[in-house]
């Protein structure tokens, strides 16, 4: 069995502002993941990564056939192991273009991914 712990995101406490979590964007952004397992060794091959690429990672970590719309965030987190409006992402990258067209799609269009 694999477990995983993550927070989704800073609390708002005033210590937050005095010890200068609020001017690094890895701590203001940043949450810590724990992962375990009881049978094998879980490699974290990023240090960072955005929460929606947390579901790949676990799928793959488990060993669990998946579709093409986690292959295709699994693909994205290579270049962007963040994607949050902080960090300096090129919006004309093809990879992030792609990304918004399936999440267009999924949420408003024909759901090609699903099919």
């Amino acid at each position: 069995m694999n477990i995983y712990i993550y927070g989704d995101h800073l609390p708002s406490l005033r210590l937050n502002e005095e010890d200068g979590y609020l001017e690094d964007d890895y701590l203001k952004y940043g949450t810590p993941i724990c992962a375990y397992s009881n049978y094998k060794t879980l490699e974290t091959e990023y240090e960072y990564l955005s929460i929606f690429q947390l579901v790949p990672q676990i799928l793959r970590d488990s060993g669990i056939t998946y579709s093409a719309y986690f292959d295709a965030i699994a693909a994205i987190r290579e270049e962007y192991p963040i994607v949050q409006s902080a960090w300096d992402i090129d919006l004309d990258d093809e990879s992030i273009k792609r990304l918004y067209r399936i999440e267009y799609d999924l949420m408003f269009g024909e759901k090609y991914l699903l099919r």
